[in-house]
This record gives structure tokens, C-alpha cells and sequence, in this order.
């Protein structure tokens, strides 16, 4: 008899679920016994929940991963449950195991064999153990939902600033103190970064360091304007806090009126949006370099405001010759120059707009084209799936072997609908040539009345500008072409352009 593994499992590892994973060793124990032979290993997954995979639990991934190394040839198991309490997961582990042990998974209160009506069974056990699962979170989640109507606190972290007592919370006054200081502190001017200096150099511990196993993996470096953003604003402390959507009762430790208070503080300072930009880059998303075909991004060279190709900066492998990278002073002027000078000839311009249009359409035509295709791959993997179902039904494949072929179906079909839903989304600047006409119309008479250097400075160029162009290819002596219902060729000012 070859190599022979335990399994078990529990979804708590606390001290009244001990005795669960000992009778559960026990009983695969005993089990080998009458078979007249020994456990090689036992695989203990503690505290892991039914619902998840596998190959996602500690002991599960060990599993796996020596019965893929084809160290096991039989796999003990208690009953059904242990192995899984989520239908998707639990049949894919089952077939998984099954295939690397050659049919070598038992359990020791339920018996599947090979057959359809074993594999039919296994399904339908495993659909019961999903559903008590199922019915035990819902009896779980109603009884706290009873206890906190009643006032009492199920929840088994305990918030900062409350204590429990006789299973209702109670202010905890240290950090009640502490957090009353905090919304002074701000209505006296101190902003968030300098509230969290000071709870750091006084030394306030930090709130999750309570819970330092829960957050072992997190760095404790001291408060963090995002821990006191948080503390500050949420509802629990004015004694409006919520538990699995209902109402909860929170002792208040801030008044509403401070709470009001604070909370329009913190308005106004998200809405200002901290420091402002030294620079607000007018080419941002349309510039692309000539060379490789990169976008360029913005950047500080030298201490100016700077648009530079993306991949060159990267240490892309292409060439480059000439300079990557210029000044974005030099370059805005010249889109704004080149605009300003295109609309002294507006006719002109709308014949070039109306060919720009037809040239969409000829794009939109390629798009419809692709819609259709992938439309007609999703019809394709609806009869696929259809036809697995059809010859599992009639005993040509079996359970596991239609299963698999029906998850890689699933997923052409999710990634046939990703395409789709992205091919059929409008694109955000989308404009037509009437649009088109107006525009160009209102900007050009701006200019012909002597407003074109009001316009150009206006808040909303930059939106205009988007909607006329649509690409700008940067040449690698610094020579600009304009792609969109304003088009054209901008000579390269070397002397000028290039940062130094």
C-alpha cells in the first residue's frame, strides 16, 4: 500500500474548536488502523474558513503541492466538509486531488466511487454542505443583529476610545481625551501632519498596535495623517455608528456640533487640494514620441517643468538621437501660437475638420467591425457550452472532463465580454463635425476681434484644445505635428526648446 495522508479542518482555531481537530485526527487514526496500516502525514488547516480554496490554505497548498510531486497515493479525509463548504472551490479541489492520487481521495463518513451516480452524489453533498454553511452565517448574522439592537457590542475588536463591560461598550477615558484633543487641535489651525507629530512625540500609541498579531504584517511607524483623517471624521463617536447596516449604539464621545465643525474643516481643505501645482501641463496625455511611439509624461529637469519621452527615461533599448526631453514653456507656446494663427483662415479649417470627421467614420466603421466579431465569438462559446452539456448528458464525458471544459469556455466568455464592453464604450472626448463648426467658429471670430490673446489664456482652452487635437507627435529635433480637426506641421525651434 502506497503513501497515505490525513486531512482536517476547522474555521476557528480558538479553544472551543481544539477538540473538533483532535477528534476529527482520532477518527483518520482509528481509521487506518483497521485498514491495517499507518498515516504517513497529517495536514492540520486551523482557523480557515470552508469557502476558501485550497490551494489558498496553509496545510492545503502542502497538500497539493506533494501530491503534485506524487509523494501521496491516498488522501484520508473525515467527512465532506472538512474539505470544503463552497460548492465551485470544493468540486475543483475533489477533481484535482482525485487526478493526482488516481482516484485515491476517501472519506471516512461518506464513500463516492468513480461512477456518474458518484460523482452526482458528491455534487449533491456538496451542495448540502454549502447550504448549512450558508444557513449558519444567516443564523449567525440575524442573532447580531438582535444583540445590537439590544445594546450590546458582538463585534470582537473593540473600536478606539470604548472599552467593553458586561458585553456593552463604555468610554475609555485616556483615548476619549486623546481624541477630543485632536478636533481642538484642528480648530485651533494644526493640520492633520502636524496632529499626527504631536500625538507621536507625546506618544500616543497607535490604535492597531493593540492588535499587534492582527497587524503584524503592517509597518508601526506612528500616526499617519491617514489614521487621523479617519479617527476624526467617523460617525461611531457621535454616537452614530452602524453594525452590519443597522444602528449600533455607541456611547458619544464628540458633540455634534464639533463633529460638524470638524468635518468642514477637513471639507475645505480636500476640496483646496493641498499645495497647487507649480506648473498645469497643457499637452498633458497628447503628446507621443516620433521615434518609438511613447507617450511623454511630465517632469522637473533642471528645475523646469518638463514634457520627456516615457520609454527613453525608462532605459528603453531604442535609439534616440537628439535630446528626449523639453522645455513644457516652449512647447505650449507653440500649440497656443500655432491655434491662435490657424483660425485667421477658418473656412479653411473646417474643410480640414470635415475631412478629419470621414476619417472617424472610417474608424467607427473598423470598430463596428470588431463589435460584430466578438459578438459572434460569444455566440460561438454559448453553442460550445451547449454541446459539452449535450455529450455529458448523454455519457460521453464525464463529470471532471466536462467541468474543465466548461471553466475554460467561462473564461473565453468572460474575456469575450471584456472586449466587447470595451469597444462599445463611447470614447469620452467623442465630438461631431457640427460641434466641430461651432467651435472652430466661435474661436475664430475670438481671434479675427482681436480676443485671441484673452482666449488663448482662458480657463477653457485646455478643453478646447482636446476636443480640436487629438495627437501631437514630438519629432526627435523637436519638430511638432498635429493630428485632429486642427492639424498641422510646427517647425522645431532647437535653440529654444531644448532643455539646458
Amino acid at each position: 500500500m502506497g503513501a497515505i495522508v490525513a486531512y482536517a479542518r476547522t474555521s476557528t482555531a480558538g479553544q472551543e474548536e481544539r477538540h473538533t481537530v483532535e477528534s476529527q485526527l482520532l477518527a483518520l487514526r482509528d481509521w487506518a488502523k483497521q485498514q491495517g496500516t499507518e498515516l504517513l502525514r497529517e495536514y492540520v488547516d486551523e482557523g480557515v474558513s470552508g469557502s476558501i480554496p485550497l490551494g489558498d490554505r496553509p496545510a492545503g497548498a502542502r497538500l497539493l503541492a506533494d501530491a503534485e510531486a506524487g509523494q501521496i497515493d491516498r488522501i484520508i479525509i473525515y467527512c465532506l466538509d472538512r474539505l470544503a463548504r463552497d460548492s465551485e472551490s470544493g468540486v475543483a479541489a475533489y477533481n484535482r486531488l482525485q487526478k493526482l492520487t488516481h482516484d485515491g481521495v476517501e472519506f471516512v463518513v461518506n464513500s463516492f466511487d468513480a461512477t456518474p451516480e458518484g460523482e452526482l452524489q458528491f455534487t449533491l453533498f456538496m451542495g448540502i454542505a454549502q447550504y448549512e454553511r450558508r444557513v449558519i452565517h444567516r443564523r449567525m448574522q440575524s442573532g447580531r443583529r438582535r444583540k445590537t439592537a439590544a445594546g450590546s457590542f458582538v463585534n470582537s475588536l473593540v473600536p478606539w476610545g470604548y472599552v467593553r463591560v458586561d458585553g456593552r461598550l463604555e468610554i475609555d477615558p485616556e483615548p476619549a481625551q486623546t481624541l477630543q484633543d485632536m478636533h481642538e487641535w484642528l480648530r485651533q489651525g494644526l493640520g492633520l501632519k502636524g496632529i499626527a507629530q504631536r500625538l507621536n512625540e507625546q506618544g500616543v500609541p497607535v490604535p492597531s498596535m493593540r492588535q499587534a498579531k492582527r497587524h503584524e504584517n503592517r509597518k508601526q511607524s506612528g500616526w499617519a495623517i491617514s489614521s487621523v483623517r479617519h479617527y476624526l471624521s467617523h460617525l461611531r463617536y457621535t454616537g452614530n455608528g452602524t453594525y452590519l447596516g443597522e444602528p449600533a449604539q455607541y456611547p458619544p464621545i464628540i458633540d455634534e456640533a464639533t463633529a460638524k465643525q470638524t468635518r468642514a474643516i477637513l471639507h475645505s481643505r480636500l476640496r483646496e487640494g493641498g499645495p497647487k501645482p507649480k506648473h498645469n501641463y497643457l499637452l498633458r496625455g497628447l503628446l507621443h514620441c516620433r521615434v518609438c511611439g511613447s507617450g511623454y509624461n511630465c517632469a522637473v529637469i533642471h528645475g523646469r517643468p518638463t514634457y520627456r519621452c516615457w520609454r527613453k527615461a525608462s532605459g528603453s533599448p531604442i535609439p534616440h538621437p537628439g535630446r528626449h526631453y523639453f522645455r513644457a514653456s516652449d512647447l505650449e507656446e507653440r500649440i497656443k501660437a500655432f491655434i491662435v494663427q490657424a483660425q485667421t483662415e477658418p473656412e479653411a479649417l473646417l474643410a480640414d475638420a470635415k475631412v478629419w470627421e470621414e476619417r472617424a467614420m472610417v474608424a467607427d466603421t473598423e470598430q463596428q467591425r470588431a463589435i460584430t466579431k466578438v459578438q459572434a465569438r460569444l455566440t460561438e462559446l454559448g453553442q460550445q457550452r451547449q454541446r459539452v452539456l449535450d455529450l455529458h448528458q448523454g455519457d460521453h464525458l464525464s463529470y471532471a472532463e466536462a467541468t474543465e471544459r466548461l471553466a475554460h469556455i467561462e473564461s473565453d466568455r468572460r474575456k469575450a465580454d471584456t472586449a466587447l464592453k470595451e469597444a462599445q464604450a463611447p470614447a469620452e472626448d467623442e465630438i461631431s463635425y457640427s460641434e466641430w463648426a461651432a467651435l472652430l467658429r466661435e474661436m475664430a471670430a475670438d481671434v479675427l476681434d482681436g480676443r485671441g490673446e484673452q482666449w488663448e489664456l482662458g480657463v477653457d482652452f485646455p478643453a478646447r484644445l482636446h476636443r480640436l487635437v487629438q495627437r501631437i507627435w514630438v519629432e526627435q529635433n523637436g519638430s511638432l505635428i498635429v493630428e485632429g480637426a486642427i492639424s498641422g506641421i510646427i517647425p522645431s525651434h532647437i535653440a529654444s526648446s531644448m532643455c539646458s
